[in-house]
């Protein structure tokens, strides 16, 4: 998992200021947990995670994760009866204090599991035919980007732990180097290795190489030889065609 660590303060959906934080958390020793969209609603959820977490490794996925699943709705539910309310006062904004769009990956009895939470608490097992998610307001970015790094390096397997980071990590800074709204300051890397049942955050010197090589791909990119195709512009339409 990775985020950038802006949070961004507002009020009836008009922003205001970011500050950063580290939005992805350690729940315990094997599970991690990340939110975007209300961080007090995500705080709760994170909390609610906690409380379950030493279930995980005595149940398969498929149980552990309706108790997860009972344990969100109970908290969200309340929030949505009050916002259903308040909108009638405050207008459509008032529904931004109940969104909460979450991802868990945690180690259960039957294996690792990657988990999409969504703000209806509808939940979704990322597996090999849906290697990746990403949520928050850089979503638009960050698919279409994973979906172009996994066309390139992994079309028919799934990335190492190692590449996974990698991939991660350049997603993030991608969104942030795009200015998208919402994104920003630094990336902050996570992972959870079934080999070792531990979940960590990666120091910055972990990440080193990892900036290397996306600074040389970029490079290589920009060194492909253009001498390879005839393009011919058409002043009208403004777009090129090429011959190989």
């Amino acid at each position: 998992m990775a985020a950038d660590r802006q949070a961004t303060h507002g009020a009836m959906g008009m922003l205001t200021v970011g500050q950063p934080i580290t939005k992805i958390q350690l729940i315990g020793k094997n599970a991690l947990f990340a939110s975007s969209g209300h961080n007090g609603l995500g705080q709760q959820l994170a909390a609610q995670v906690d409380r379950r977490r030493g279930e995980f490794r005595n149940k398969p996925y498929h149980m552990a994760i309706r108790e997860v699943q009972s344990d969100f709705r109970s908290t969200i539910e309340p929030a949505f009866r009050i916002a259903g309310l308040a909108v009638n006062i405050l207008g459509p904004p008032a529904t931004q204090e109940v969104i909460c769009h979450s991802l868990l990956g945690g180690i259960f009895k039957d294996g690792l599991r990657l988990v999409e939470i969504t703000p209806q608490c509808a939940v979704e097992e990322m597996g090999l035919d849906m290697p990746f998610i990403s949520v928050g307001s850089g979503k638009a970015c960050a698919d279409t980007f994973l979906g172009l790094l996994r066309k390139v390096y992994w079309p028919a397997k799934a990335p190492s732990v190692s590449e996974g980071t990698l991939a991660a990590y350049w997603t993030v800074r991608h969104a942030i180097d795009m200015r998208i709204q919402g994104v920003g300051f630094e990336v902050d890397v996570f992972a959870l290795e079934e080999k070792t049942s531990a979940a960590r955050q990666l120091a910055a010197e972990e990440l080193v190489d990892h900036g290397q090589f996306i600074a040389e791909t970029e490079s290589a990119m920009r060194d492909v030889s253009l001498c390879k195709f005839a393009c011919n512009t058409d002043p009208l339409r403004g777009h090129f065609a090429s011959n190989s």
